[in-house]
C-alpha cells in the first residue's frame, strides 16, 4: 500500500515537461486514484501528470493504467500486488540499503542546513526541514543538485540567484 496516497493538494514526484527533470509537483486534478494534472513547484508550469520512471516505469499515463472497467476477474487481478507495486517496493529497499550506507560512511560529518542559495558538492551531508538527513550525490545542473534521502532521492535547488560563471 502507498504510504502517501494521491490527493489534489498534495505533492509527488513527477516528470516536468519544463525543465526536464523529476521534480515535485503539486497535485492539481485526479481521476480515480491517479493524478492527470500537476503543476511543478519549481517553475511553476501546469501540465499532465507524467510519473518517475522508477515508479511508474513510464513517463505517461496509457490505457494499461488505467482501472479495468470490466466485471470478470483475471489470475492477474487475483495476486496480492502488481508488478509495479513490487518494483516499486524493491526500489525502495535498494534506497533505503544506500541511505544507511551513507549515514555509516560519513558518521561525524557535519550536517550543514539547507539553503537554496548555498552552494553544495558530492558527499555534503545536509539537515533538509522537510525530508531531514540528506546526502549529496551529484550537480544535475549549474542550481541542481540530486540528494539522496531516507525515502527518496530528490533533485533540489542550489545556488538560487547566481550566476554560472563563464
Amino acid at each position: 500500500m502507498n504510504p502517501r496516497p494521491f490527493a489534489v493538494g498534495r505533492n509527488c514526484d513527477a516528470w516536468c515537461t519544463r525543465c526536464k527533470m523529476e521534480l515535485a509537483h503539486t497535485i492539481v486534478a485526479m481521476v480515480d486514484a491517479l493524478p492527470v494534472k500537476v503543476i511543478c513547484n519549481t517553475c511553476g508550469s501546469e501540465h499532465k501528470y507524467r510519473g518517475p520512471k522508477a515508479v511508474a516505469g513510464t513517463r505517461t499515463r496509457s490505457t494499461s493504467d488505467a482501472p479495468s472497467r470490466s466485471s470478470a476477474s483475471s489470475s492477474a487481478s487475483k495476486s496480492r500486488t502488481t508488478k509495479a507495486e513490487r518494483e516499486a517496493a524493491d526500489n525502495q529497499r535498494e534506497l533505503r540499503r544506500q541511505w544507511d550506507e551513507m549515514l555509516a560512511r560519513t558518521a561525524g560529518t557535519e550536517q550543514v542546513p539547507y539553503n537554496v542559495k548555498a552552494d553544495y558538492t558530492a558527499g555534503d551531508v545536509l539537515e533538509h526541514p522537510k525530508f531531514g538527513l540528506g546526502f549529496v550525490l551529484e550537480e544535475t545542473a549549474f542550481n541542481r543538485i540530486k540528494v539522496l534521502f531516507q525515502d527518496a532521492e530528490r533533485v533540489l535547488v542550489a545556488r538560487h540567484g547566481k550566476k554560472p560563471e563563464e
